[in-house]
């Protein structure tokens, strides 16, 4: 004769498993921008910095996988907060700095992809009160994403205007979506 146990594990064995899991495939998806960093590292001190194409080509790789780990934190950011109420940390900014940074941050990919990153806002922004944090994570997302579907000689465009309900913020790209 055969015998079954039947158990329910209860949610939060289940969570626990859930939760190792996550942390197994965030580890993975960590480890691949990683050594792509550090072989393209190891590659620049072993006399790839001689060369200006070869140096070009490994800080591209550097500098792509580095962008991607920081996706990969934020995303990390994102669901961690999901568990918990997301925490806004408000504070007094100009907005117009904040795009300068994102301009800033991802003007080198946009050159990489050869594509142009114009920033349209009026001088006269008046300040915000907004989790600064969280509105440069989005903005940086947003027109990464847009530089990335963007074919090249294309536009990328940040572009900031005030309207009657207040601060309007648009990422216009010439791409397919």
């Amino acid at each position: 004769s055969r015998m079954a146990a039947l158990t329910d594990i209860g949610p939060q064995q289940r969570l626990a498993s859930l939760q190792q899991d996550f942390v197994a495939n965030v580890s993975h998806e960590l480890r691949t921008p990683l050594t792509s960093i550090r072989m393209a590292a190891e590659s620049l001190q072993m006399g790839a910095m001689a060369s200006e194409a070869l140096r070009t080509k490994f800080a591209s790789n550097i500098q792509r996988e580095a962008e991607r780990l920081t996706r990969l934190v934020n995303e990390i950011l994102v669901v961690a907060n999901l568990r918990g109420r997301p925490v806004l940390h408000l504070s007094d900014f100009a907005p117009l700095e904040l795009a300068q940074e994102v301009i800033t941050t991802l003007e080198p990919h946009a050159a990489l992809n050869h594509v142009h990153l114009v920033l349209d806002a009026p001088e006269n922004l008046p300040a915000v009160r907004w989790d600064r944090d969280r509105v440069h994570q989005v903005l940086l997302n947003l027109v990464d994403n847009a530089i990335k579907f963007t074919p090249a000689e294309g536009q990328v465009t940040l572009r900031f205007s005030l309207r009657d309900e207040g601060l309007e913020i648009r990422i216009v790209d010439t791409g397919i979506g």
